[in-house]
């Protein structure tokens, strides 16, 4: 809509025109610089500079915007007040359809965020990607302009860890009439969450979070997190492994053989039993050295005159083995994707 004062002269109290006199526009009952246009589209470009000089007539230009303004009329750029209004609301914000676009300006501040589906520059916006904005003679890397300084002061403000190109001076007005550069939250990649508490008490709900360096739940641009994870063991929870292994009965073998030579005359043992030996059995002898006619009853013993040998057999029944093992490591402990489904899209801070 038409800004009130347009094409109307600064006079001094004796209705003199003031031709060096410039109009300082803010947001209604603040000193933060608001944003008029030179044209009825708002188109990117036609910004006012702020404040706005009279031309050699005294008479202010067209101006156009909307929102709730603070109108200050000075003599001179940094000299005395001659008028002010304040509250001045402009609700007629051209539409979206009009010439070169328009943006209703009404309903955002500088600060609020937006996302479009864009991937361009936004008259009245800048992307939050981490690049640089300030001046017009600030060589800033993604708006140079004089509409900038409402959101430098903004940001200069709120959030004491964004980079001042050139160091942080004294007062947010001072880096930006010095031309420095101020960088941008860079939102590329990240979902946007509420601080926690946000006025009230924090309440815990980011639980164990690392955050970025100097950062916390309650600290606003705090980052934290990524799209991918590694666990290692420490994250695990305490678990077994199950392992089971089943041999089959089996194995069961004879052996036969001879013993060595022995001597011709001996006294052979009597077996009287059987010995168990891992399943199997070995003759168990009672030896016998009386009279052979003095041999137990029913076992039969002899002399044998000459070297011979003895046969005998061992026989192991089937039988298991019990087994012990370790299992091996498995795993690369490569990094697995944890983000929802997603689309993207561009961000946006009003200017």
């Amino acid at each position: 809509m038409l800004a009130p004062f347009s094409l109307t002269p600064v006079l001094d109290i004796n209705g003199k025109p003031i031709r060096t006199a410039v109009l300082q526009v803010f947001e209604a009952g603040t000193t933060t610089p608001a944003v008029l246009y030179k044209q009825a589209n708002y188109a990117n470009g036609t910004e006012h500079l702020n404040p706005i000089p009279v031309n050699g007539a005294a008479i202010l230009p067209v101006m156009y915007g909307a929102g709730a303004f603070k109108f200050r009329a000075l003599s001179s750029p940094g000299g005395p007040i001659v008028w002010e209004a304040d509250g001045v609301t402009l609700t007629d914000p051209p539409a979206a359809g009009d010439a070169g676009g328009g943006e209703n300006t009404d309903v955002a501040k500088t600060g609020d965020i937006k996302q479009r589906y864009d991937t361009g520059t936004h008259p009245g916006w800048v992307r939050g990607n981490g690049r640089t904005l300030g001046n017009a003679a600030s060589g800033a890397t993604e708006r140079a302009a004089a509409d900038t300084q409402a959101l430098f002061l903004h940001l200069w403000t709120v959030d004491d860890s964004l980079v001042i190109v050139g160091g942080r001076g004294q007062s947010a007005q001072q880096d930006f009439d010095a031309s420095k550069q101020i960088t941008l939250p860079n939102m590329a990649g990240r979902l946007l969450a509420g601080l926690d508490g946000m006025g009230a008490p924090a309440s815990g709900s980011y639980g164990v979070q690392n955050w970025n360096s100097g950062g916390s739940a309650t600290r606003l641009g705090s980052t934290a997190g990524g799209w991918s994870a590694s666990i290692s063991v420490a994250n695990m929870p305490a678990h077994d492994h199950p392992f089971s292994v089943t041999v089959a009965a089996g194995g069961a073998f004879t052996y036969n053989g001879n013993t060595s030579n022995v001597s011709p005359s001996h006294i052979h043992g009597i077996p009287v039993a059987s010995q168990l030996l891992q399943g199997g059995t070995l003759p168990f002898f009672i030896p016998f050295n009386g009279p052979i006619d003095q041999a137990p009853a029913l076992i039969s013993t002899s002399e044998n005159p000459t070297t011979h040998q003895h046969p005998f057999s061992v026989s192991v029944g089937d039988h298991s083995h019990n087994v012990t093992a370790t299992l091996g490591q498995t795993g690369s402990g490569t990094a697995f994707g944890i983000a929802n489904a997603l689309m993207l899209v561009t961000t946006y801070i009003k200017l």
